[in-house]
């Protein structure tokens, strides 16, 4: 099922304040098995599809939750149909490894108001079981072509890379994506390089992770992007986990604030 970008930004808008004060009741549940370093086998434990979900429960979601509630003041809506086949037809499928060929904000023809962004493993917005998944704001960035929960759905407005066991670069020139998001995924070594790489300065990182599974890395990325990492978890921190209770991990967020230090100066 896809939802109308122009829609999802409106939705967004005037319903920021409402999923803030009224989170929809979910089960809770048990912390999710992120020891294998393989974006496909930890998705394949952590999406659910929404086929069978109702309409009505969709829409419930989407009015509460059609964007993360840290970007929900981006200015310029994007077409993301539009803006998957201009990337496809860039950097092809699977996406090359050739830097030179790497896609850039330029190519894409997008404003300065416009925000990418990338989901990293993402297949599109899941909602079903009670568990709550995926963004209709987001290109998705995969190594398969078909959900995982279903392999009859197509994952929507995909970039697909080469397998995650390769180490695929993110086929996006340097400093390109404005806010990047990754559920239920590691994040590996090789994720922490591509996401201080193509992020944008003052993009933002939303992580869905709990505590301890990777601090060494979320450490490394923090100082790549001149962050401090902030928890939803963490009352004073401000920050909105748009699917409290829906996922089973709090989100941390990062923001690029300055250019990473050389540690020769």
């Amino acid at each position: 099922m896809k939802v109308s970008p122009k829609n999802v930004m409106g939705l967004a808008l005037l319903t920021a304040a409402t999923a803030r004060t009224n989170p929809p009741t979910m089960p809770q549940l048990s912390k999710p098995d992120l020891s294998a370093q393989n974006h496909t086998n930890s998705f394949n434990t952590q999406k659910s599809i929404f086929a069978e979900t109702s309409n009505s429960q969709q829409a419930e979601f989407m009015n509460k939750f059609s964007i993360p509630l840290d970007i929900a003041s981006i200015e310029t809506p994007v077409d993301l149909e539009n803006l998957t086949q201009k990337v496809v037809d860039r950097v092809g499928v699977p996406a090359t490894t050739d830097a030179s060929q790497f896609v850039s904000r330029e190519d894409l023809g997008l404003s300065e108001g416009a925000r990418l962004h990338i989901d990293i493993g993402g297949e599109g917005f899941h909602e079903a079981g009670g568990v709550t998944s995926g963004f209709t704001t987001a290109l998705n960035l995969n190594a398969q072509a078909y959900d995982s929960q279903n392999p009859d759905i197509a994952i929507p407005n995909l970039v697909q890379v080469s397998s995650w066991s390769e180490d695929p670069p993110y086929p996006f020139r340097d400093e390109t994506v404005d806010h990047f998001t990754m559920q239920g995924a590691p994040l590996t070594d090789h994720n922490v390089n591509e996401i201080a790489r193509t992020l944008r300065e003052g993009g933002t990182v939303e992580l869905w992770i709990d505590h301890g599974d990777f601090d060494a890395n979320l450490e490394a990325l923090a100082k790549e992007l001149g962050s401090t990492p902030r928890w939803s978890d963490d009352p004073e921190s401000g920050v909105v986990n748009e699917f409290e209770g829906s996922f089973p991990t709090p989100k941390v967020v990062l923001q690029k604030t300055t250019q990473p230090e050389n540690d020769e100066l």
